[in-house]
């Protein structure tokens, strides 16, 4: 089958026979034309000469004597562009074009980007795109799952979609976070396209067209239906693909994707049987109310049939074998590479850093709490946004986003002279915390998790005595190494 044809039969598949939308102009090389508007309003306008203008300046004439014109959506037109005029003429012909159509109708240029701001035809150039993107692969296409909220997980899946495209022609993102479905992104080395899919049933049909693929969960965290990204798993990957998981978060463990209880509390693994809320799905329309139980057998299959499960922390990998005994056996430890670290900073600061966005999760009590017990003098400083409903009193301060480089530069300027890591959840990996080590300042957190990997690995970390989120003890701890506080 040719590429033309693989295009036409995926546009087939996505709309209805007569499916149609209307569009502000035709394109000349695949634009019929209906007789009655041509006996009524002429032909095309000599003055455009060989080409360029003349098929819009028509259209527009037919609008305006009552007609619409509309794009065939059911169907593909191959176009070898390119061969009528040499680049430049071309380029001359289009500017002379733009201006007559500019002046005949001063509400076209307008007319045009509200209809590309629109994009009513996204989901139908996305599927035919998809057929563009199984006849250029020669290996299995990558597919990767993962959501819109940035951080460390969506840095990592930036690395692997640029890999990807080194590799081969394109690759896939399918967004969960962005309202009420998925939106299908395909990544290309000159662009990026963009679809709202909606269902996983939608998602699932645009895909069809792949006939081998590499799926790739990165983080599901935050789509409409938590119980969608499991059985998406399960569907999109067909006997003879390839089926990887990321461990960026413990979503395939519990619905609580940090293993936070719903009182915010870290208290280990939550048994199977547990009825703590946190650690359940509510009921949606079209599908029961899930108990962790339910939730770890949606899983169940899918972590069994993953070829490749990779750990970005030996505590991760260790936490997620309790959960799916076995896995292990197919658990590869890669940390993150880390590029761009900033430099050495000369010790004696009097402040308390704290790298990235700060919420419940990441220690925003913590914080709360250990500005109330600071006496007068260090204050905390916040290189990262702190979510809204928690407050730090003057003189402490939220810094609010920064750039990677500006780390060294920012921690100078506000005196800081140790960092803590705050968070009350395990972390898989934390960036921040190696920006924080790669200092040479000390750097403390509680006990738990890869934050605590790291920290008993390097000279220059402290790892809190105490319960995750004991102000006091972190309090301890900083008066150990802040000169502000010795004493």
């Amino acid at each position: 089958m040719s590429l033309i044809e693989a295009m036409d039969g995926a546009a087939r598949r996505i709309a209805s026979r007569h499916a149609s939308c209307e569009v502000p102009t035709g394109v000349g090389f695949c634009m019929a034309m209906n007789r009655r508007f041509l006996d009524s309003v002429g032909l095309f306008d000599p003055a455009f000469g060989r080409g360029y203008g003349e098929e819009v300046d028509w259209c527009r004439r037919a609008r305006a004597a009552g007609g619409r014109n509309v794009a065939a959506l059911n169907l593909v037109v191959g176009h070898r562009g390119g061969a009528s005029f040499g680049s430049e003429e071309k380029q001359r012909r289009i500017r002379a074009a733009g201006l007559v159509i500019s002046s005949r109708w001063p509400d076209y240029d307008a007319a045009v980007r509200d209809w590309s701001a629109a994009d009513p035809v996204a989901l139908h150039r996305m599927a035919v795109s998809m057929a563009w993107l199984d006849h250029a692969s020669s290996a299995p296409v990558p597919v990767f799952l993962g959501h819109a909220f940035g951080g460390g997980a969506d840095r990592a899946l930036s690395d692997e979609v640029a890999q990807a495209l080194v590799d081969g022609p394109g690759a896939l993102v399918l967004r969960a976070g962005l309202g009420s479905g998925w939106r299908v992104e395909m990544h290309r080395a000159d662009r990026i396209e963009r679809a709202d899919a909606g269902t996983s049933e939608a998602v699932e049909a645009l895909l069809a067209p792949l006939a081998r693929r590499r799926v790739v969960y990165s983080c599901g965290v935050g789509a409409s239906d938590p119980a969608s990204v499991p059985r998406l798993l399960s569907c999109l990957t067909r006997r003879g693909d390839i089926l990887e998981l990321r461990l960026h978060d413990f979503f395939p463990v519990s619905p609580s994707w940090n293993l936070l209880d719903s009182d915010g509390v870290h208290r280990g693994l939550p048994p199977e049987t547990s009825l703590d809320p946190a650690h359940s799905c509510p009921k949606l329309e079209g599908r029961p109310h899930l108990s962790l139980a339910d939730w770890q057998r949606l899983w169940r299959p899918v972590v069994a049939r993953a070829d490749r499960i990779v750990a970005y922390s030996t505590s991760t990998a260790r936490l997620f074998d309790q959960a799916y005994p076995g896995a292990a056996r197919r658990t590869e430890i890669v940390p993150h590479r880390l590029c761009g670290l900033p430099q050495r900073l000369p010790a004696g600061g009097g402040a308390i850093g704290v790298l990235g966005g700060i919420n419940l999760a990441k220690g925003a009590r913590v914080l709360e709490a250990l500005a109330r017990r600071l006496p007068q003098g260090p204050r905390i400083v916040v290189l990262g946004e702190m979510d809204g409903q928690f407050r730090l009193p003057r003189p402490h301060l939220v810094h609010g986003r920064y750039e990677r480089a500006r780390i060294g530069a920012l921690a100078r300027a506000y005196d800081i002279g140790a960092w803590v890591i705050p968070s009350v959840c395990p972390e898989t990996f934390s960036f921040s915390t190696h920006e924080a080590l790669a200092t040479g300042l000390p750097v403390l957190c509680f006990g738990l998790g890869a934050q605590a990997e790291a920290l008993r690995h390097a000279p220059n970390g402290i790892v809190v005595d105490g319960s995750p989120g004991d102000a006091d003890a972190l309090l301890a701890a900083l008066s150990t190494c802040l000169p502000g506080l010795k004493g």
